[in-house]
């Protein structure tokens, strides 16, 4: 090779060098810029229906961002509306958030009908912001049973908080009534209601005025109580699969075999007993909800009101309010109020709240950015700030409540195994069974009435379930394969 060959090699080598190291340059810049390419998911959520639980979400998003600066959450917050009917629309149209709080009970139906992503595999793995272990096996197993749909074993949703419901009182008007021990049964309760009666005080502020997609308020709460207590020696005939809790399909067998009927004893004598308790609530429930039986009680127009945890801070805060706040479980429903009552306290405790789906549209990296969130607002971390500043209970099985006065109002409770007055079966029946049922207090629709029409829309819905989802007797109603 003669020298001017030589110089041509160098200049072409030389030249393809610059080619390819450019080249190599500007494919690391766009490897560089998507990395760095934010991803936008969109999250709606009626579980913040206060405007302290309101600012806790903007604070929790805020938390998130500064942990994962290239994920964006375009947050809107659904509180105060008819959430599962829009929600519903949006999932049947295509255009749902990519999260979406739901019930538990409605994420077993969608992940069961391909609209919600089935949750078990990212729960098998560890959890990034609770190290050490599977992230299912942080969180409490009471919850996760209440979450499994045994047909499937599939889980479309993870809760943020537990809830506990309890009574709280005012500690001035017990004193000024002469009541020094609080009641520890139902028959005792009654007892102290005749007292404040006498001195023409309201017992309890009743909201039944609804908000959302359950119409009638805290109705159902009363019948949920009543029917644990006169029922608790059914549940094991109802319980198909050893589970302890009574699944949506192991209704359908308790309908379809009798053994649920609200036109017969037990299920129909919880109605009377709840008319009888009506006589010392507030007047004017019916146009009462939750937040204005807050103030109600705050002003001291009632001595007690039947308490949600998510209310306390909202009790506590109160400007009205001018007396120290008691709090009391449930009391035991004993065979002194009913030959079948079982003596124990149903606090209406141990329910997963504020759950969270995914969007089966998720794929790739916004998939991958969904499930990070959800793991980070199932963390301890965020455990400690909704304790500080919401005063809601972790749902982690070792999570101690950092602050507020929620280890004062107790995290004891006996979790109900039928959830019959919730919208876990029908929602329509839940709303009839309160509507109804104010009709049914003020004297104008029969005990009869009241319970045919229950139980004839029950046996609708029970029948379309075994339709739609092929469960028979035979299969133990989707149990056998």
């Amino acid at each position: 090779m003669n020298k001017r060959e030589i110089i041509g090699f160098l200049l072409i080598a030389t030249a393809a060098l610059c080619f390819l190291g450019g080249a190599a340059f500007a494919a690391g810049k766009q490897e560089g810029a998507a990395a760095q390419e934010t991803v936008v998911l969109t999250w709606a959520s009626a579980g913040f229906n206060t405007e302290p639980k309101l600012e806790f979400a903007n604070k929790l998003l805020l938390m998130y961002a500064e942990k994962n600066p290239n994920v964006k959450i375009e947050f809107d917050s659904m509180a105060g509306q008819d959430y599962q009917t829009w929600l519903q629309t949006q999932l049947v149209g295509g255009t749902a958030p990519d999260i979406y709080n739901c019930w538990t009970s409605w994420a077993k139906e969608y992940v069961k009908d391909g609209a919600a992503i089935d949750l078990v595999p990212y729960l098998e793995k560890e959890n990034k912001y609770n190290p050490g272990g599977k992230w299912i096996d942080k969180i409490s197993p009471s919850l996760i049973v209440q979450m499994l749909d045994p047909t499937n074993n599939m889980i479309g949703s993870v809760p943020m908080a537990v809830g506990v419901n309890k009574i709280m009182y005012n500690k001035k008007y017990f004193e000024e009534t002469g009541i020094k021990d609080e009641p520890e049964t139902y028959a005792e309760l009654i007892e102290v209601c005749k007292k404040f009666k006498a001195r023409n005080i309201a017992a309890f502020s009743y909201p039944l005025k609804g908000s959302g997609a359950v119409a009638g308020g805290f109705l159902h709460w009363v019948q949920r109580i009543f029917m644990d207590a006169l029922t608790d020696h059914l549940m094991d005939d109802l319980d198909l699969n050893d589970s302890y809790f009574v699944d949506v399909n192991e209704m359908v067998g308790g309908f379809d075999k009798g053994i649920i009927d609200l036109t017969k004893s037990p299920w129909k004598d919880i109605y009377p007993q709840i008319k009888d308790f009506s006589q010392y609530w507030l007047p004017g429930g019916v146009t009462m909800d939750w937040a204005a039986a807050i103030e109600r009680f705050a002003r001291g127009d009632s001595a007690m009101i039947h308490s949600g945890i998510w209310m306390v801070k909202r009790n506590h805060d109160n400007p009205y309010r001018k007396f120290d706040l008691g709090v009391l479980t449930w009391p035991a429903i004993t065979k002194e109020t009913h030959p079948l009552a079982d003596g124990k306290h149903h606090a209406l405790g141990g329910m997963p709240q504020n759950n969270n789906a995914l969007n089966p549209s998720l794929k790739g990296a916004r998939l991958d950015a969904a499930v990070d969130f959800l793991m980070y607002i199932n963390s301890e971390e965020v455990g400690e700030e909704q304790a500080k500043d919401i005063w809601m209970a972790s749902p982690l099985k070792d999570m101690i409540p950092a602050a507020g006065p929620i280890g004062e109002y107790g995290l004891d409770y006996t979790i109900s195994r039928l959830r019959l007055y919730e919208l876990d079966y029908d929602k329509e029946f839940l709303n009839m069974a309160n509507m109804n049922g104010q009709v049914y207090l003020e004297g104008t629709l029969s005990l009869e009435d009241y319970t045919q029409g229950m139980q004839d829309r029950l046996m609708q819905v029970t029948k379309n379930y075994m339709q739609e989802n092929n469960w028979t007797r035979e299969n133990d109603y989707g149990l056998k394969k």
